[in-house]
């Protein structure tokens, strides 16, 4: 009986750090929005203004980053393991936070957007996975309900959230994640499951992800410099 109640305290915990990291990666799409204008501020430097096409790529980035690894890393986690994955995610993600709230320049911020979305694509994939294994089959479409509608929250809270925190410095709009960041490894190290089976078959390959992300940023580029 406290055997169970244990168990089921554990998955409870283990579905919130689900959640939460799925907040918090899907926050990141939205909440970088309103902070454009203050990111435009500090980085402009007299002579040599930061554009709207520059500042465009701190979105850019992410989102690109974010759909051409999804469907890769999420294969890595099958074969690795989607704890592990999911955790190295989690890490990576608060990591290239820190490297936003510091970037001293606007293509350092760049680089570390994309630093962020790697993370974000290791977690979200195998947030939902783990997600399923912790609920019996019968909840589970409840369960994907759920975890979807979680990115909606996201969405909505992300300008509204961003807005508060730009009247402070638009650099904060990244320092919100390493509380939360750090809060799901802390409680994902302790409860999520450690699943023994793992898929066989071939590895992701990294050189076609490679190719759809300068593929996709190419033509985000071009677009972007085309009234030029």
């Amino acid at each position: 009986m406290i055997s169970a109640v244990g168990k089921s305290n554990r998955s409870r915990i283990a579905a919130v750090v689900v959640v939460l990291a799925v907040f918090m990666t899907n926050l990141d799409l939205w909440i970088v929005n309103v902070a454009l204008p203050a990111m435009g501020a500090s980085f402009s430097r007299p002579g040599h203004p930061a554009t709207l096409g520059d500042l465009s790529w701190v979105l850019n980035a992410y989102a690109i980053t974010l759909a051409a690894l999804l469907v890769v890393i999420g294969r890595l986690g099958d074969r690795v393991g989607k704890r592990p994955v999911f955790l190295a995610g989690v890490v990576m993600f608060t990591l290239a936070s820190v490297g936003c709230a510091l970037a001293p320049t606007l293509w350092v911020l760049v680089l570390a957007r994309v630093m962020q979305a790697i993370g974000a694509a290791a977690q979200l994939p195998t947030s939902l996975a783990l997600l399923l294994a912790l609920v019996p089959a019968e909840r589970r479409t409840q369960a994907t309900r759920g975890w979807a509608a979680v990115g909606g929250l996201a969405a909505a809270a992300g300008p509204v959230l961003g807005g508060l925190l730009v009247q402070v410095d638009w650099r904060w709009v990244f320092v919100v994640n390493l509380p939360i960041g750090v809060l799901t490894l802390a409680a994902g190290l302790v409860a999520l499951p450690k699943p023994v089976a793992r898929e066989a078959g071939r590895l992701p390959d990294p050189w076609g992800a490679v190719l759809i992300t300068a593929a996709a940023a190419a033509l985000c580029g071009a677009l972007v410099q085309a009234p030029t």
